[in-house]
């Protein structure tokens, strides 16, 4: 089996690893001691959900002719987390206008904030667990107190109550809660990803 890191082919020895969750295991390990960590899995040319992985990881070491892997080191992590920061702070300013957004007759560009808020958000919660591997104290990794995870969660309850209110075509309450509710969370978001 031939296995690639970030398209490199590297020199992997076996020694008594018989499934491929074993390789995948020692690899992850290799990984961690360089700082990185494993991103994706591609197998004979396909890309693998993590839906899949269980099974795949069960399978033996023959039955895979090559496995291409993707990594992340902390460096690169940090560096997503500046970019979302910025990005973050345009869509915070994007949610503060939806309510005049939506009084001027402008209801399309006030769905596509919210739109590329939602997003953005899914976006994000893959890459602030990896915030760790970019070697930040733990005590600086808090937003409000919370771990950003916490208070990114916190901000998806307000989705549902937006979404209801795109339902019932209730622009206030739409705009309320983009204004005042989303867009704060959002501002302290990207102002604790451009000071990390």
């Amino acid at each position: 089996m031939e296995i690639f890191i970030n398209g490199t082919n590297i020199d992997f020895k076996l020694e008594n690893e018989k499934t491929i969750g074993e390789v995948l295991g020692q690899l992850e390990k290799a990984c961690e001691q360089d700082g990185m960590t494993i991103t994706s899995v591609k197998t004979d040319g396909r890309n693998l959900s993590p839906e899949e992985l269980d099974a795949f990881f069960l399978k033996e070491i023959d039955s895979v002719k090559n496995m291409e892997i993707e990594t992340l080191s902390g460096k690169e992590v940090l560096l997503i987390a500046k970019e979302k920061g910025a990005l973050f702070c345009d869509i915070a300013e994007k949610l503060e206008n939806i309510p005049v957004l939506l009084q001027t007759g402008k209801e399309i560009e006030a769905m596509k904030s919210l739109e590329l808020f939602s997003s953005e958000m899914q976006k994000l919660k893959t890459i602030l667990p990896l915030l760790p591997l970019a070697g930040i104290d733990e005590d600086k990794l808090l937003i409000e107190g919370l771990n950003p995870g916490e208070y990114a969660a916190g901000l998806f309850p307000f989705l549902e109550e937006i979404t209801e209110a795109i339902e019932q075509n209730d622009t206030v309450t739409i705009g309320d809660i983009a204004e005042y509710e989303i867009a704060p969370r959002v501002a302290a978001i990207s102002k604790f990803l451009a000071e990390i």
